[in-house]
């Protein structure tokens, strides 16, 4: 009996052996096997346990995500390209006007004619008793440069006594015997355009004859290495307003004194008459007429042909 116990044991080791767990038995199997063999085993095994979970990563989460960044850039292309081409048709513009501006140039221009006939001692107006502007031009489109440096620069304001067109008849301030500025006239520009204001002539103590001047422009310097054209106005007349001290007036106003009527000579015998009896006006002289012609007459001592005439 007793060797049936044991081929009974030993059975039972067999059997409990073979009914062991699968890790057990892998771990037994590997305990022999070398490195590489290990990795013929296992890599495929783990391939074949993550592809389904990969697959399914990819299927649930990554083409979902990429498909709705595809859309969102489809449906923004449009804007994003309208933007692009607006902004290179920009800078395209910009460039060529940078270019062009900085090819053709600009000038000085006076934006008004000077009257025809100017006053020593009395301010320069334009034609309509307009103040006289200057502006910085483009010179191709012709409107006004109204940004950059020089659209705020000072402008030099200068005279060309006579049309000799030479350096040596620009009027200076020590030369008293022509037309000249008592001192420098500079104009401010603002946005591109200054204005003349007060800008008066000078004389010395002699008369000066009456003459043709015109009035220049000019920047001091350059900007940007490009320099700007000066600018010129039309030729007038320049006169002495001590000139125009003892000149007869067409007509004369009501509070013109009373010299300034033709056949009353400033300072002369008539006229001294007239200041003595307080008739200084022409309204006084007129006055006097309406009421009393007789007496006025008698003051100024005209006979009666030429006061009739008269």
């Amino acid at each position: 009996m007793r060797p049936n116990l044991q081929i009974e044991d030993a059975n039972n080791g067999k059997s409990e052996h073979a009914n062991g767990s699968g890790a057990d038995q892998m771990v037994m199997a590997s305990s022999g096997m070398t490195k590489e063999e290990l990795k013929d085993i296992l890599i495929p095994a783990v391939q074949q346990v993550m592809r389904p979970i990969v697959e399914n990563l990819i299927q649930e989460v990554v083409i979902p995500a990429v498909q709705q960044v595809v859309r969102e850039e489809i449906s923004l292309a449009p804007e994003k390209f309208s933007a692009c081409h607006n902004c290179e048709k920009f800078c395209y513009r910009n460039s060529n006007e940078t270019t062009a501006s900085r090819t053709r140039g600009s000038e000085l221009k006076f934006l008004d004619e000077v009257s025809d006939s100017v006053l020593t001692g009395k301010e320069i107006k334009g034609k309509g008793g307009n103040h006289i502007k200057v502006a910085l031009v483009d010179n191709v489109t012709g409107r006004p440069v109204d940004s950059g440096s020089e659209a705020s620069a000072k402008v030099e304001i200068f005279l060309e006594v006579g049309q000799d067109n030479n350096a040596d008849s620009i009027g200076r301030e020590n030369d008293k015997t022509k037309p000249h500025f008592p001192k420098p006239v500079h104009v401010s520009l603002k946005q591109g355009i200054g204005f003349l204001s007060n800008v008066k002539l000078g004389h010395g103590s002699r008369w000066i004859r009456s003459c043709k001047c015109r009035l220049g422009a000019r920047f001091v310097g350059k900007f940007d290495g490009s320099s700007v054209k000066e600018a010129w106005t039309e030729s007038f007349k320049v006169l002495d307003s001590r000139s125009e001290w003892n000149k007869k007036h067409h007509p004369p106003s009501l509070d013109d004194d009373v010299w300034r009527l033709d056949n009353i000579g400033k300072g002369g015998v008539p006229c001294n008459r007239l200041h003595k009896e307080n008739v200084t006006k022409v309204k006084d002289f007129l006055f006097l007429l309406s009421i009393d012609p007789q007496r006025l007459q008698k003051i100024v001592g005209a006979g009666d042909k030429n006061w009739n005439a008269q």
